[in-house]
């Protein structure tokens, strides 16, 4: 498990995250355009970014058989384990912790990706924060949601969500990983590396947007050029 730990920390630290309605990281050096960078160095569009752009347009088509839900909001993030790959993230007004001009932040969310040709919801990945006050936010590739005492932090493959829980409950610090709907029993851990990880996500993660689904915003944030979206 240590090993394992370790290797989920350099994770962190390594993953980048971008996607449609991406937001900005607290960093000063903007990172290059991905997509661009993968047609330039093939001399035309990359197995993968064609991969994506069919993802996006499965994932237009899913959101306009879905317009008729009034409170349904979106938006898109990189979050597939070997860092590539777009993901759509689903959230509810109802569920909304703010309301900012043309979008919320929420304290529940779904996953959904494109698998075989498919959209299909990520399992486990259908989750509340600890409390309806706390945003589920996003950062190096993960998404990070806030659990009772600490945070825990996912990133997808395929049809299945994986992570790592941390948290400290009545003096107990414990850790488990998650895969799909199972997870391993808590074993314990300093309090020092809850603490560290609980770092980590305050500083470097950003809550994510979600805007509303209608047409305009399908056209402004799921559009051909989705990386190029300020």
């Amino acid at each position: 498990m240590k090993k394992m730990i370790a290797g989920l920390l350099a994770v962190v630290l390594l993953f980048g995250m971008t996607g449609c309605g991406k937001e900005e990281t607290p960093e000063t050096t903007p990172k290059p355009n991905a997509k661009a960078a993968r047609q330039a160095d093939m001399g035309a569009p990359s197995a993968q970014s064609m991969w994506e752009e069919d993802a996006i347009v499965a994932y237009r088509k899913y959101l306009e058989e879905r317009e008729g839900v009034k409170d349904l909001y979106f938006s898109c993030v990189y979050v597939a384990e070997d860092g590539q790959g777009v993901t759509l993230a689903l959230a509810h007004e109802k569920n909304a912790v703010d309301k900012e001009d043309g979008y919320i932040t929420t304290s529940h969310i779904v996953l959904n990706n494109y698998v075989n040709g498919k959209v299909v919801q990520i399992k486990g990945s259908s989750m509340d924060s600890f409390s309806n006050s706390s945003r589920i936010t996003f950062s190096d590739g993960m998404m990070w949601v806030p659990v009772y005492g600490g945070v825990s932090f996912y990133t997808v493959e395929k049809d299945k969500l994986k992570g790592t829980v941390y948290a400290t409950e009545m003096g107990k610090s414990t850790v488990y990983s998650v895969t799909g709907e199972k997870r391993t029993e808590p074993e314990p851990v300093k309090e020092s590396e809850v603490d560290a990880i609980l770092k980590t996500e305050r500083e470097r993660a950003v809550p994510i947007k979600f805007y509303k689904n209608t047409i305009e915003n399908r056209n402004k944030y799921l559009s051909d050029d989705y990386d190029n979206q300020e």
